[in-house]
C-alpha cells in the first residue's frame, strides 16, 4: 500500500483551511497574514443567496425585497426557524401557510419567507442554512404559530 505524502484525503473537503502566515522581511519576530482569499475559511467568504428556494408557492411580494431584508440582518442572525402559521382571525378549516423566520442572538424572531408547502418551507430553511452555517429550529407543525397581517412580514420581530 503506498500512500503520498502531502495528498490530501477526500473526506477532508469539508475542514476548513486556516490562514497562511508568511514570515515578514524585516528583521522583526512578529508574523504577518497573507491576505490571500483562497485561503481563508468558507464561512469568511461572501456567499450568494440560494435563489432555488424561491418556488411557485412563496407568497413572498419580490425576491430583491426578501433578499434585502435577509442581507440586513444577516450579522445578527444565528438561526433560521420554520413554524407553521394561520391567521388570528382565519377559521380553523382555512389552509395554513409555513413560515420561515430569522432568529438573532437575542432570541427575536422575523418573519421572512412563507409557503404554502412544509416541503417547500423546510428545504429553503436547510438550504439558507448551508449556505450561511445557520442553525436551523422546526417549530410544531400540529400547533400553528398565530400571526397577524401577513401583509407585515418582514416589519418587525414577532
Amino acid at each position: 500500500m503506498s500512500s503520498s505524502v502531502g495528498a490530501a484525503r477526500p473526506n477532508d473537503s469539508h475542514v476548513p483551511r486556516l490562514e497562511r502566515y508568511a514570515a515578514p522581511r524585516d528583521s522583526s519576530s512578529k508574523r504577518t497574514r497573507v491576505d490571500d482569499t483562497r485561503t481563508r475559511p468558507a464561512y469568511q467568504q461572501a456567499a450568494p443567496f440560494p435563489f432555488d428556494i424561491f418556488h411557485d408557492d412563496c407568497s413572498q411580494p419580490t425576491e430583491e425585497e426578501s433578499i434585502a431584508a435577509f442581507h440586513a440582518r444577516l450579522s445578527a442572525i444565528k438561526r433560521v426557524a420554520v413554524h407553521s402559521e394561520r391567521r388570528r382571525n382565519a377559521a380553523s378549516l382555512e389552509p395554513g401557510h409555513f413560515g420561515i423566520y430569522l432568529i438573532d442572538c437575542e432570541g427575536n424572531e422575523y418573519p421572512f419567507l412563507r409557503f404554502q408547502q412544509a416541503a417547500n418551507a423546510a428545504y429553503a430553511a436547510l438550504r439558507i442554512a448551508e449556505v450561511y452555517r445557520l442553525g436551523v429550529e422546526f417549530g410544531n407543525f400540529k400547533e400553528p404559530k398565530l400571526i397577524g397581517d401577513p401583509q407585515l412580514l418582514g416589519a418587525v420581530p414577532c
